[in-house]
């Protein structure tokens, strides 16, 4: 039997972080300063999922949401709840996500987030080459 912990990550993580997102993308690419808001998923002391985002005046933009395919529905929720948790701790008012995927855009409906128009309410540096992306927010 697996065993599970979801928590915010801390400097200790980096290397079994490293070990996860080398599965899964360019390891050059890892922006540090967004991990460090990441709450984590941990399968048998290994990262078997994360999510983070980077802080824009009072809201957060969800920027990793990497998880094992196999990972628990009730986990990736567990993850995002300890995430909402520490971003409103850190003057967090908003969540926001850009979503291409339709599995992911029913995870985010799932988890309590709402379609807004883009540019209506944020003006987010990522749009470029976004365009069929949905803007998805939570209040928190």
């Amino acid at each position: 039997m697996a065993n599970y912990e979801i928590r915010k990550y801390q400097e200790f993580d980096r290397q079994a972080i490293l070990a996860f997102l080398s599965k899964v993308m360019d390891i050059d690419g890892i922006d540090w300063d967004i991990v460090k808001n990441a709450s984590l998923i941990f399968e048998s002391g290994q990262v078997a999922g994360m999510v983070s985002y980077e802080k824009i005046e009072d809201y957060g933009v969800i920027r990793y949401f990497i998880y094992n395919h196999y990972s628990l529905p009730d986990l990736l929720v567990n993850m995002f709840f300890s995430l909402y948790a520490e971003a409103k701790k850190e003057g967090v008012n908003r969540l926001v996500a850009l979503v291409a995927n339709p599995h992911a855009y029913q995870l985010f409906e799932m988890l309590g987030f709402k379609e807004i128009n883009k540019g209506e309410e944020f003006q987010l540096p990522y749009f470029s080459g976004m365009e069929s992306a949905s803007v998805l927010t939570i209040s928190l």
